[in-house]
């Protein structure tokens, strides 16, 4: 397990922290649930519109350092806030982090952005079988709202929405 002593956790944008975000989820997602280069490139085009999108005073980027590299991030995005509320977004953590604590962390931190901008719902999209982040979701307060079967990104899985009223 590693020392978490030695993570740091960074907000906002920096060089080659995108490349990495999408490499991190891509790996990950096509190792573990056979997601392949639709889902890559779609991951790669969200996460460069939040990046020219970006606007601190509404939006939040963490990111997770160990050993001076991307080891976890999760995102804030105010895309939807007028209409739907906050979304949670590329919540991921590597493996020698995972049950140390540093996803819990993350997770507070990005609530704690949001109730300090006073948002009233924050939502997310996940799908059955992440149970880590789903246990994660559920001792944060995040309810599910809706769950329908998907191919949107080439496998078949159970896609759920969860939200979280502040």
């Amino acid at each position: 397990m590693a020392d978490i002593n030695a993570v740091h956790i960074r907000p906002g944008f920096f060089p080659g922290v995108i490349g990495n975000m999408v490499a991190m989820h891509a790996e990950y997602y096509a190792a573990e649930w056979n997601f392949g280069l639709y889902f890559e490139s779609q991951l790669a085009m969200e996460i460069a519109a939040f990046a020219e999108r970006f606007d601190d005073r509404q939006d939040c980027l963490l990111c997770a350092l160990f050993e001076d590299k991307l080891a976890g991030c999760i995102a804030v995005d105010s895309l939807h806030l007028q209409e739907r509320g906050a979304q949670l977004r590329w919540f991921m953590l590597d493996e020698p982090l995972r049950g140390t604590g540093v996803g819990k962390t993350l997770l507070q931190r990005a609530l704690a952005f949001c109730r300090q901008r006073h948002y009233q719902t924050i939502f997310l999209h996940t799908f059955d079988g992440l149970q880590r982040a789903r246990q994660l979701y559920d001792k944060a307060g995040f309810r599910l709202t809706d769950e329908h079967h998907s191919r949107r990104w080439g496998t078949s899985v159970n896609e759920q929405e969860m939200e979280l009223r502040l």
